[in-house]
């Protein structure tokens, strides 16, 4: 009778000469202190943030008025809407002009209420852009590929990727132009004679990192208004720098902000519908819906939208 094979371990060989070689492989290794070290600092690091947060909003405060007036000097810009594209989750599909969803999580130029709201009050905003490719890439962080490789949108974090595009005209007013740094000088201004308190100087030091990066020149603030906006609210619960100017431009009589799409390359519209009193701004569906759906947004539908 065969003798049955004998079978080893895969992470252990036998070598040459009898021994037996240990084939896993180390990827880390650290200590009690290490841990202790890292979860220190990462106390000290949420402090940092919170206490820099608190301490620029102060001075924002403190500003506020001039804040505004700069927004207010910068022009209000009229755009026509022809064949503008809204992606939104399936759930939404039968009113697809309702902001209600980004109340949810909140967007780049809006709060929702994932932020407490003791602190922070969440406000509406409608997302569209110039094309479905831009607005695609918007909504799942790339455009569609060709062929028969998967899709973003089933790649997406999401519980359920399914989703409907619409096709928009109408006509919006009162925008503030958010396509380059160029309006955003005075704003600038204000906030580059901000400055930060020794203790948080000393925090930053005890983390071994340099001091606060304060925004001083419209290209800096500008970058920081269209960089990745999800690290303050999800990791700290704190808004980010571009929800915090969209309040400011909504004080200053702005009812919605255009900008180049960080992921597609066309251009974006974070409209506010609650800003839409008195306005002459009108978004449409480009084509029949079915009849409990609110095919316009104007100054009258707004209520009913978010």
């Amino acid at each position: 009778m065969p003798r049955k094979k004998r079978t080893r371990s895969r992470s252990a060989r036998r070598i040459h000469g009898g021994g037996i070689r240990d084939d896993r492989y180390l990827l880390d290794e650290f200590t009690t202190q290490d841990l202790r070290r890292w979860k220190r600092n990462s106390t000290l690091l949420n402090e940092y943030r919170v206490r820099q947060f608190y301490e620029l909003e102060s001075l924002r405060e403190l500003s506020r008025d001039a804040l505004v007036e700069s927004l207010e000097q910068s022009p209000y810009m009229r755009l026509p809407i022809n064949r503008w594209a809204r992606i939104v989750s399936y759930r939404y599909s039968e009113q697809p002009l309702s902001a209600k969803g980004s109340l949810v999580g909140g967007g780049r130029f809006n709060v929702g209420s994932d932020l407490d709201h003791s602190r922070f009050s969440p406000f509406p905003a409608l997302y569209i852009a110039t094309d479905y490719n831009t607005a695609y890439a918007e909504r799942f962080g790339a455009p569609p590929t060709g062929g028969e490789d998967l899709q973003p949108h089933e790649l997406s974090l999401v519980a359920s990727p399914s989703f409907s595009s619409v096709s928009l005209k109408g006509e919006l007013h009162g925008l503030f132009d958010l396509r380059s740094p160029k309006h955003l000088y005075r704003f600038a201004r204000i906030i580059s004679g901000f400055g930060m308190s020794s203790d948080l100087l000393r925090l930053a030091t005890d983390l071994g990192m340099p001091g606060p990066l304060l925004l001083t020149k419209p290209k800096q603030l500008f970058d920081s208004l269209m960089g990745n906006w999800t690290d303050m609210p999800s990791q700290y619960g704190l808004p980010a720098n571009s929800q915090i100017f969209a309040q400011f431009a909504r004080e200053a009589g702005f009812e919605g902000i255009v900008y180049k799409s960080t992921r597609g390359s066309g251009v974006c519209i974070a409209l506010f519908p609650d800003c839409l009193a008195g306005s002459e701004s009108r978004l449409e569906l480009d084509s029949a819906a079915p009849d409990a759906t609110i095919t316009r947004l104007d100054q009258l539908s707004a209520q009913n939208l978010y």
